[in-house]
């Protein structure tokens, strides 16, 4: 892998929108078949809004104003800001799902995802870890739920995610962002939380 297919890898699967990628998903649900389209376009309008479009504009902001230095952040200092903004948007997000009379669990994963948000956050005073390969991990695990409590048919769709995984995390090595620990690190705290805390939810709602 060249550099130049490393950063267009690194920006189609930046952290700030690889949940715009879920929500798309989740259209499919089948809890979704339910709901009118144009209900549909608004919870999702809603979620992206808080979730990815705002995260974005200060992103944006931050570049701007040479707070965060390089598109990626590579310094694990500037990344502190826009770490503790996104997670405060996925708390909006959660109560958003909250008054929505969606499933529980999937408000559970908002917050979750906000929680693990905040421990990047610690974790990254002392050590810096990998905030794409944290959102590649959060998806495949959202995706492995879908197929398994949902059955959605379309195992190719959790196959190429974990294939585009591997692609990401490559991209981040060979950009030097990365150690493979830091990367090991950051999915695992993607992957692990959620899959807990939507596989309890599904037992127990």
């Amino acid at each position: 892998m060249n550099d130049r297919v490393a950063r267009i890898l690194s920006w189609a699967f930046q952290p700030l929108v690889v949940p715009l990628y879920g929500f798309v998903a989740l259209w499919f649900a089948p809890f979704f078949y339910d709901y009118a389209p144009q209900v549909k376009l608004k919870l999702l309008g809603l979620l992206s809004f808080s979730v990815v479009l705002i995260p974005v504009l200060c992103y944006w902001m931050l570049r701007k104003t040479n707070v965060i230095s390089t598109p990626q952040a590579d310094n694990r200092k500037e990344r502190l800001g826009i770490y503790l903004i996104t997670l405060m948007c996925y708390f909006t997000a959660g109560f958003i799902l909250l008054f929505s009379h969606v499933p529980f669990y999937y408000v559970a994963m908002l917050f979750t995802m906000a929680v693990c948000l905040l421990l990047m956050a610690v974790i990254n005073v002392y050590w810096k870890i990998s905030a794409h390969a944290m959102g590649m991990g959060a998806m495949l695990s959202m995706m492995l739920f879908l197929l398994k409590y949902h059955q959605v048919d379309c195992p190719w769709i959790y196959a190429l995610w974990l294939v585009l995984s591997g692609f990401v995390c490559s991209a981040r090595l060979q950009l030097n962002a990365h150690t493979p620990a830091q990367l090991a690190a950051g999915f695992l705290l993607g992957f692990v939380p959620l899959w807990t805390i939507i596989l309890f939810g599904a037992i127990i709602f």
